[in-house]
């Protein structure tokens, strides 16, 4: 009787473990399910996060070949800028020479870095030139606005160009014929001195004042 009490035991014991093992693997099975779920979601959103950065490249690569293009097409219009303004300077110097002109007064108005405004000591220079050219018979006063080193080159060329319509306009203002007035922009191209020293470069921030006259009326006179 005990015996078979005793074996009765261990099935019953035999039974419970096996209960229990089927437990572990169900509750096992549900947490390697839920694992591969959240490890699923990760990975498809490590996914989308991939596709968001590569379409972001895409986008910046696509900005920044669109700026080289841009800057291209601007390095090739102020080449081709300086190429006019070179052959204008050249134009002009053979009808200065066609012309009989010549160089009768020849004086440089300076600047304030990265200004086009005239200062106190450059309108004093102007107003000394206005007093020494009346009651004379000049033929013309050509302006070449000039630039240091500092900067973009088309925004020298625009600076130099600002700078000489601002002593034009001053001139005109102080009684001399527009029509005699001709400007132009050199920017950095015609250094005075060298762009090495700041002394270098405020001697390139100026405008080129050329008073021209007849050749024929200096030898007359």
């Amino acid at each position: 009787m005990k015996s078979k009490r005793v074996v009765s035991n261990q099935m019953l014991i035999l039974f419970l473990i096996m209960v229990a093992v089927v437990a572990s693997g169900c509750a096992t099975k549900g947490y390697v399910d839920q694992r591969a779920g959240e490890l699923a979601t990760l990975h498809g959103e490590q996914i989308d996060q991939v596709r968001k950065l590569a379409l972001q490249n895409q986008s910046d690569i696509r900005t920044v070949t669109a700026r080289m293009n841009t800057i291209e097409q601007v390095q090739q219009n102020l080449s081709r800028q300086v190429a006019e303004v070179q052959g204008t300077v050249l134009d002009l110097e053979a009808k200065v020479n066609n012309a009989g002109l010549q160089v009768a007064m020849n004086d440089d108005i300076f600047f304030e870095f990265g200004r086009y405004r005239l200062t106190t000591e450059a309108r004093a220079k102007l107003d000394n030139l206005v007093s020494r050219l009346r009651g004379t018979s000049f033929e013309a006063i050509h302006l070449s606005g000039h630039t240091d080193s500092v900067g973009g080159e088309a925004f020298n060329f625009d600076l130099g160009r600002r700078r000489a319509e601002t002593v034009a306009a001053y001139l005109a203002q102080q009684g001399i014929a527009q029509h005699k007035l001709h400007i132009i922009s050199l920017g950095e191209q015609v250094p005075e001195d060298s762009n090495n020293l700041s002394a270098g470069r405020a001697q390139n921030r100026r405008v080129d004042v050329r008073v021209l006259e007849s050749s024929m009326k200096r030898s007359v006179m």
